[in-house]
C-alpha cells in the first residue's frame, strides 16, 4: 500500500532510542507562534504525539471535528519540529484525514444555522456586557472589527497601554487602527492583519478599561456559566458587513488576504475614505444592537 513507507519510517523511529527533546518543542513553538496557540500545540503534542510515532491516526476519526483539527495541527507542528513532516503528511493521507472541518455544504448549512441564532447570540452579548461590566470594552472591540480572538485582545491592551503614555495617536488616527506598524504582534506567518476601522467610541472605552489576558476573560465567564464563542462575533461582525462591504474588502479587514493582493487587485485612490464611511456605518448598527 502507498502509506507502508512513511509508516514503516514512524513505527522505527519509535522503536529506537531517539527521544523527542520535548524542551526543545517546547521553546519552538513558543517563538513561533502566538501564545495561547503555542501551548494549545504543547498540550495536543504531548498528549498524542504517540500516535505519530506509531503510524496510528486512526483514533481521530473518532474525534469532534474541532478536537480532531487542533490536534493534527499540533502533530503538524511537531512532525516539522522532528523533520517528519513528509511522513506525517503521507500517514493523514494515507488515513483519508482532511483538514477541513466539513463539506462546503455542511459549512454553508452551519452558518445558515447560526444565522437563524442570531437573536440567541445577541442575548449572550448582552448578558456578557451586562454581568461582567469590566470585558464589556473588550466585547465591543472585537464585535466591531472582527478580528480573532488574540488579535483582538493585542489591541485592547495596546490601546490601553499607548493611552496611558500619551501615544495613542501612533496606532488610532482618523477611525483607523494602525496594527501594520506593529508586524511584530499582528504580521504573523499564517495570519495577517494590517488596519482595523473603529469607531472613536469604542476606543475610548477601551482606552479607560484594564489590560486582560486570556484566562481572566475564561474565568469570568465560566463563574457566570455564560457560553460565548468570540469566533461567533467575528462572523456577526461579516455577517453585518455583508450589507456595507464587498467581499474582498471584509477578508482584507479580517485578515484573509495580503495587503499585496487587495492592493493589486481592488485597491483604487478614494478607497480608504469610502471604505472607512461604510465600515463605520456598519459598526455603528452592530453597536446599537449588542447595546440595548
Amino acid at each position: 500500500m502507498g502509506f507502508e513507507p512513511a509508516t514503516r519510517d514512524l513505527r522505527e523511529r519509535e522503536n529506537s532510542v531517539v527521544k523527542v527533546d520535548w524542551d526543545g518543542f517546547r521553546k519552538f513553538v513558543y517563538s513561533n507562534y502566538m501564545e495561547k496557540t503555542a501551548r494549545d500545540y504543547w498540550r495536543c503534542a504531548r498528549r498524542y504525539g504517540h500516535l505519530l510515532f506509531k503510524g496510528d491516526l486512526s483514533p481521530l476519526k473518532t474525534f469532534s471535528n474541532y478536537k480532531r483539527s487542533h490536534v493534527l495541527k499540533a502533530l503538524a507542528t511537531l512532525s516539522k519540529f522532528l523533520g517528519l513532516y513528509r511522513e506525517f503528511r503521507e500517514l493523514r493521507e494515507a488515513y483519508g484525514i482532511k483538514w477541513s472541518k466539513g463539506t462546503s455544504d455542511q459549512i454553508v448549512i452551519k452558518r445558515l444555522l447560526r444565522a437563524d441564532n442570531e437573536r440567541d447570540l445577541l442575548d449572550r452579548i448582552r448578558r456578557v456586557k451586562k454581568e461582567i461590566p469590566q470585558i464589556s470594552s473588550f466585547v465591543d472591540l472585537i464585535a466591531t472589527t472582527g478580528l480573532r480572538l488574540v488579535e483582538a485582545l493585542n489591541a485592547y491592551n495596546l490601546i490601553i497601554s499607548l493611552a496611558k503614555e500619551g501615544k495613542l495617536r501612533d496606532y488610532y488616527e482618523d477611525s483607523i487602527l494602525k496594527h501594520y506598524g506593529y508586524p511584530e504582534i499582528f504580521i504573523r506567518k499564517t495570519k495577517k492583519v494590517f488596519i482595523s476601522i473603529v469607531p472613536d467610541s469604542v476606543i475610548e472605552g477601551v482606552s479607560r478599561a484594564e489590560r486582560l489576558t486570556y484566562d481572566m476573560i475564561k474565568k469570568r465567564m465560566q463563574r457566570r456559566r455564560i457560553e460565548l464563542r468570540f469566533s461567533d462575533l467575528r462572523e456577526y461582525w461579516a455577517s453585518k458587513m455583508v450589507k456595507y462591504l464587498k467581499q474582498p474588502e471584509i477578508d482584507f479587514l479580517m485578515g484573509h488576504i495580503s495587503a499585496n493582493v487587495f492592493m493589486a487587485n481592488y485597491f483604487n485612490p478614494v478607497w480608504i475614505k469610502d471604505l472607512k464611511d461604510r465600515t463605520l456605518k456598519g459598526e455603528k448598527e452592530i453597536l446599537k444592537e449588542i447595546n440595548q
